[in-house]
């Protein structure tokens, strides 16, 4: 299930320890097929899990330029992990 988050805005709804936040920026001649407001590049959403965040970024990966997630605290960008 994912939600629609502001990154840094604190939700109507408090944050469970197992979610994760995740913000995916689209390429600018990709983002208006992802998001309504026209010049925006980025959706952020809050998940159940990692793994939905993976699957999302599996399934637009050729949109993506990077994804920034909070996981249990910590702060993983895609765009710093290896490649495999």
């Amino acid at each position: 299930m994912v939600k629609m988050y502001t990154w840094g805005v604190p939700s109507q709804t408090p944050m469970t320890a197992d979610q994760v936040i995740a913000r995916f920026e689209f390429l600018p001649d990709r983002a208006p097929e992802f998001l309504e407001d026209e010049g925006r590049n980025f959706f952020e959403g809050s998940f159940d899990t990692v793994e939905e965040v993976v699957e999302y970024c599996e399934q637009f990966q050729d949109a993506l330029i990077d994804v920034t997630a909070l996981v249990n605290g910590r702060v993983i960008t895609l765009s710093e992990q290896p490649q495999s």
